[in-house]
């Protein structure tokens, strides 16, 4: 409430969020025992619950900062028996609520105490045969308990769960359990950032390559990945290991400074095709497929070529050349005033397609692959929204700079950030539908009060929002615009809108997925 920038009354105050889609990172509904029926105590649910907790408390331990119980309400009366107060027979299932620890609910192996303590025989005792000795590296001997990491259909604080569960409470409550939460991460293959080590090793290949080539006419400064590939965003992911050919994936050489680079953006671009080719011939001889492609041929003033480089096991790149004089260039002739028509559209163009690619691009990159680190739920949750939006039609006019920014703003707007799929996803979409891009930016972060200065002169100049529809800026990109220029129109901006508020209201329904991943109405990655 005391941010200076950004009133946030409305998410404060009028917001609904008490779905526990919303609320919880993974939900479990628990059958409640028709045994309880027989228990003859004043609140059987009520001693049946806390056990329930102790039971979960115990055997999650810090994979869970919270775990909440809902119990089903009943419609009858107590009842007064012999002087005491009889609660009516319980009937349907808990609902167990997780906000989990990102850094320790994908644990593999839980440590319990050293061999010979008194604390073992009890641990043994809850844990029954899963528990077992183990010798560690460190030389100690500990009872541990150790859980399938490659289980892509259960994760590890559900697969706790239903073990204690059926051994508590017996196979025919135990394999009753229904999960909500795993199925969103499966619909994106599962897993978070760590799915594109192989495509980051093969990116730290091409680096080490290019930084040791010798006979280049100036050292390289600095090699800048701006793929979604190497941001870990990409839809799927890169499997060139199994032999397939990997998307080509952006990548942005610069040089040293030089005062022997031209004047003159016609002749730069043709300098940039003498490195191009110089660094082909160099990377040839070390046994490296590559190819010389030209783009933009109608219009001199922009990027006109690239490298593309090839390894044998699948790894591709795309290298183009930043020098940073372009923009100066192109600053200063989009501010002569007698240029005009199809040049001064020309510069135009080729400023903004500068910005974003050489300039904006890479620091965004940067930004994405900070972020997946600190939130492990972040990746897959952004797959997972550019699968909705390519299942609607909509990937050519939302672009994926702008779907991965609709979801950081999720997930650094929100306290506690989500840390899952399902509430990274699912909190996204409420975003989306809840969020009037007519009349505000999302703001992504700390950025000046002129922010919001910068947003309501671009809604004077252009009223009728015919060039930018929805504006995030960052603190890299203070006007927001960089990545929106060229969609969603109004018209189409509107239909997401209608489109999250819609798949939020079904999805919130809960029901169970199943291929292909139906989410209560709406599918995943089929129309």
């Amino acid at each position: 409430m005391s941010d200076p920038v950004i009133d946030h009354f409305e998410e404060v105050f009028l917001y609904k969020l008490d779905d526990p889609c919303l609320k919880f990172d993974a939900l479990a509904y628990i059958p409640i025992p028709e045994c309880l029926n027989k228990d003859n105590g004043p609140n059987p649910l009520l001693s049946f619950s806390q056990k329930l907790y102790d039971m979960l408390s115990t055997g999650l331990t810090d994979r869970a900062k919270l775990i909440h119980l809902t119990l089903p309400l009943t419609s009858a009366q107590s009842i007064r028996v012999g002087g005491t107060n009889l609660s009516p027979a319980p009937t349907g299932q808990i609902i167990a609520g997780l906000l989990l620890d990102a850094a320790q609910c994908n644990r593999v192996v839980d440590h319990g105490p050293p061999a010979g303590h008194k604390d073992g025989a009890s641990y043994r005792v809850f844990w029954g045969d899963k528990a077992e000795l183990r010798r560690f590296k460190d030389g100690s001997i500990l009872e541990s308990i150790v859980w399938g990491a490659k289980d892509l259909k259960q994760s590890i604080p559900n697969q706790i769960i239903q073990y204690l569960v059926i051994k508590n409470f017996g196979d025919e409550i135990g394999n009753h359990v229904k999960f909500i939460g795993d199925e969103y991460a499966s619909a994106v293959g599962g897993g978070g950032a760590g799915l594109f080590q192989p495509t980051m090793a093969a990116f730290e290949k091409l680096v080490e390559e290019l930084r040791n080539l010798e006979g280049l006419p100036l050292a390289i400064r600095q090699v800048s990945p701006t793929a979604p590939a190497l941001r870990y965003s990409s839809v799927e992911v890169p499997l060139f290991s199994s032999g397939q050919l990997m998307q080509p994936a952006d990548v942005v050489v610069q040089f040293e400074s030089s005062g022997r680079w031209p004047d003159d953006l016609i002749a730069i671009q043709k300098t940039k095709i003498a490195f191009l080719l110089k660094m082909s011939e160099l990377l040839e001889k070390a046994g490296v497929v590559t190819r010389i492609g030209l783009e933009n041929i109608d219009y001199p003033t922009m990027n006109s070529a690239f490298l593309e480089v090839v390894y044998y096991e699948g790894s591709a790149f795309r290298i183009r050349i930043y020098h940073d004089r372009e923009q100066t260039l192109l600053e200063r002739q989009f501010l002569n005033k007698d240029l005009l028509g199809k040049k001064r559209d020309e510069i135009t163009a080729a400023l903004s397609e500068h910005r974003r690619r050489f300039i904006i691009g890479p620091l965004h990159a940067q930004e994405v692959q900070k972020l997946s680190h600190r939130f492990p739920a972040l990746s897959p949750s952004i797959r997972l929204l550019k699968r909705w939006f390519q299942a609607h039609l909509l990937s050519r006019e939302i672009s994926e700079e702008l779907a991965e920014l609709m979801t950081i703003h999720t997930f650094v707007a929100t306290s506690p950030p989500p840390n899952s799929v399902m509430s990274g996803f699912l909190r996204t979409l409420h975003f989306i539908s809840l969020w009037d891009w007519r009349a505000e930016p999302a703001i992504i972060g700390t950025v000046a009060k002129s922010t919001l200065e910068t947003f309501d002169a671009i809604r004077r100049s252009d009223p009728a929002m015919n060039r930018h529809v929805m504006v995030i800026p960052t603190e890299y990109d203070p006007t927001g615009t960089t990545f929106t220029e060229f969609g969603p129109r109004k018209v189409v901006a509107a239909r997401v809108t209608a489109l999250a508020r819609s798949a939020v209201g079904a999805s919130f329904k809960v029901s169970f997925l199943q291929p292909p991943y139906y989410l209560d109405g709406y599918l995943i990655y089929s129309v």
